[in-house]
Formats: structure tokens, sequence, C-alpha cells
């Protein structure tokens, strides 16, 4: 988010690999192996998101790059020049990020009035194209379903996962996660819904919370939660707090242990769970997850005030 300028000015010729891909994928010729080519590029890592991100942002006279331009068709941005560089590599390399597995859904699929469904294992991540400017990044133990025919839909249906999309006025993108809809309105998003606790945070633009409903809007900087799907509230967050998850990140306001166990286990793959008598007690503050599952027991105990037991596949907490 805010890091990606800094991180893309050190690495130039990564914004030039960018500019690349979303010329070659914004073709409306482009086949099903650009599609699968271009996930492995974004595959390599975070870096390689930003400088995508960065570019769609920015448009970096990418239509200048154009080689057989539309007739009539006019720059909106103007163009900046971009430096040639004859030895890009599009080496995958998959072996890098073992744990992220990517899948396109924006050629035909013959029709089908069925949603596709992917799932992650806890502690893996996935990343879903509906677009050259519009994707879902999933957190482990996740459940988002989408639909072939139409891609301005998605339902979360258990887990977690970050929206980031190209807003469209005349037909907007629409998530659906159990009994509530959110529209969004040009928009960075994330949504959760997982131990009795839903949740949707905005880092850019805004969305509508059950836009036939209630109609709340939910702005950049802001976060709605509901628990048991009850008494939504609204407060200010930090935008930089938004899917801290991919950064191993995670933000708590007054949440309960049995949510923060749930993220846990979501995120680094363990199976944690929380005794009875401590569920609902609360924590404010943030935490930062280390693959180091001693020195991470001990930051968690220091930091909830609990006990980790350690169990076959993870930690019980305890009083």
């Amino acid at each position: 988010m805010n890091d990606k300028h800094i991180l893309n000015r050190d690495e130039p010729q990564l914004l030039d690999e960018a500019i690349e891909w979303h010329v070659r994928v914004s073709d409306p010729h482009a086949s099903p192996s650009d599609w699968m080519a271009f996930g492995k590029w974004l595959d390599q890592g975070e870096a390689h998101r930003l400088a995508y991100d960065e570019v769609c942002e920015n448009d970096l006279g990418l239509d200048g790059l154009q080689e057989n331009p539309a007739e009539g068709e006019t720059d909106e941005i103007p163009s900046t020049p971009v430096p040639a560089n004859d030895n890009r590599k599009w080496q995958v390399g998959l072996g890098l990020v073992a744990s992220l597995f990517i899948a396109f859904l924006f050629w035909p699929s013959g029709g089908s009035p069925e949603l596709d469904i992917f799932q992650t294992a806890p502690g893996e991540t996935r990343v879903i194209a509906l677009g050259p400017e519009t994707r879902i990044e999933m957190n482990g133990d996740t459940v988002v379903a989408t639909d072939p025919a139409n891609p301005r839909f998605a339902r979360l249906d258990r887990g977690e996962a970050v929206f980031f999309v190209k807003h469209n006025e005349s037909k907007p993108f629409v998530v659906e996660s159990g009994s509530f809809t959110l529209r969004d309105e040009g928009t960075v998003f994330n949504v959760r819904n997982a131990e009795k606790l839903f949740s949707v945070s905005v880092s850019e633009g805004s969305v509508r919370f059950n836009p036939e409903q209630e109609q709340q809007l939910v702005k950049a900087g802001q976060s709605l939660t509901l628990t048991d799907g009850k008494n939504p509230v609204l407060r200010a967050i930090e935008p930089e707090a938004v899917a801290g998850w991919r950064e191993g990140r995670l933000y708590y306001d007054n949440a309960p242990l049995s949510a923060i166990a749930a993220d846990l286990g979501r995120l680094s793959g363990k199976k944690i769970s929380v005794a009875d008598s401590i569920s609902d007690q609360r924590f404010t503050g943030v935490i930062l997850v280390d693959k180091e599952s001693e020195a991470m027991a001990q930051k968690l105990e220091q930091l909830l005030g609990v006990r980790a037991e350690n169990t076959d596949e993870g930690w019980h907490f305890v009083p």
C-alpha cells in the first residue's frame, strides 16, 4: 500500500514488466495461456503485485504502448516515455512462493451457470484474477466462489480475502458473504467472515454494506464489524491495517480471543484453540506473526495474557 512506491522506485525493472503485462492482458484477444503466464509472474512475490497495482493506478502512459490502437481512441492520461529493456526475463519460479496458487476465470467457460469454488488450507494463500485490474487475494482457511459468466461477482463463504476492484459505475462489483452483501464504489477492501465475526475494512474508495437494506457506507480508513450478525459497529482505522495479514500483521480493537485464535490459525497453518473460560477475553493491539513457533508462542503469551499449551498440531490457550 503506502510502501509500494518506495519499493517500485528501488526495483524499476518490475514497473517495466508490469507495464508489459498490463498491455498484454488488457488486449481483448488475450488467451488463456496469456492469463496463466501473467498469473505466474504475479506468483513471484508481493513486489510483483505491488508493481502491477501501481501501473493500474497510474496508467503510466500505457495507451502509447498499444501497437494498434482503435481508431478515434484518445488517451485520457498523457503518455509517459517508458525505458526500453531488452533483457526482461519472464521466468516464473513457482517454487519461490510454494503456498501461492493462482486461477484465472476471465475466458469463456462453456456458459456453465455453476460457480467456481476456490479453497485454501490454513497457512496457504491464493490469488484469483477476474480481469486485468480486478483480483482477489485469499488468506488461509478461506472459501471463495466466483461466477465464470459474471466477473463482477464473488461470494466469500468462509475466511478472509482482500478485493482489488476496478470500479465500473454501470456495473459495480458485488460480494456476498453469508446474509450480507457488499457493493464496491471504487475500492480496495478486506472482508472477513469467521468465528461469528463479520467485518469489512476499506483502504481505498468505499463500499456499501447491504445496499438494499441498511445502505451503510464504509469509507477508506473505516471498518464495519458485526458480532453474531448483529449490532454493526463502524470505527476509524489506519488504512495500512487493512489486509495486514498479507504482511504477517494482525490488528485488533477489543477483539475476543476466539476470533484472534481463528486468525492466527488461518495465517500460520496451526490449529489454535481457546479454553471456554477465556474465549471472550478481549485484546487491542497488533500481533506480528513469527514463523518460529517457540518464539511466537512466547510472544502470544505476553501479549494476550494467556498460557499457550503445545498440542500435536498447534497451541491451546488457557488462563
